[in-house]
């Protein structure tokens, strides 16, 4: 009898240090992929509008008109009295609502909930966005730096007299037959005319 609980004491404590282990390899895997998990661009996207210019190409533009746009992007829920996190997946969304005249995407950066940045979208580019165009960034709800609040912010020039793009971030996740999914609206923070 002393026998049999001493190897089941044993498998015990084999079985909780391997599920340690592989919890401890899995977080570092996600944490080396945590960067390619923040601003990507879904697949299905018509990018024939949109196109990269760099900074250099931009400068010689003779903008009239431009903003700082604050869209919160709400990476995780609490629920059952915050005794459960759920991850979501975050989509922020930039529509140009002008049927005419081009925009330029200056800048688009992920903040945490800290307010710190966590990537750099752009970087020294700008993304030209076509009439009527929209395009999107992607925050895969295995990524868990921006933490709750996190967020983005988003900057915009036009060389025309143009009305603001439509900047919003769309949440989704479900857990086991329930799904979550919300929108949140971005603020103008900055006029940069």
């Amino acid at each position: 009898m002393k026998i049999r609980l001493n190897l089941l004491l044993a498998l015990t404590l084999f079985l909780l240090s391997s599920c340690a282990l592989r919890e401890q390899q899995q977080s570092s895997q996600a944490n080396s992929n945590s960067q390619e998990e923040i601003c990507y661009q879904p697949p299905s996207l018509p990018q024939e509008a949109n196109y990269l210019i760099d900074n250099q190409e931009l400068e010689k533009l003779n903008i009239v008109k431009g903003q700082k746009i604050y869209a919160p992007l709400y990476s995780q829920l609490y629920r059952a009295g915050g005794m459960t996190i759920l991850d979501l997946t975050g989509i922020l969304t930039i529509h140009n609502t002008s049927n005419k005249h081009s925009i330029f995407i200056t800048s688009v950066r992920y903040y945490d909930t800290s307010g710190q940045l966590v990537k750099d979208c752009l970087l020294d580019k700008a993304l030209r966005l076509g009439p009527m165009a929209n395009t999107e960034f992607g925050v895969s709800k295995k990524n868990r730096s921006g933490g709750s609040g996190a967020n983005f912010v988003v900057e915009w020039v036009a060389e025309e007299e143009v009305k603001e793009p439509i900047v919003e971030t769309i949440m989704i996740t479900s857990a086991g037959n329930q799904g979550y999914s919300f929108l949140s609206t971005g603020r103008v923070m900055e006029e940069l005319n």
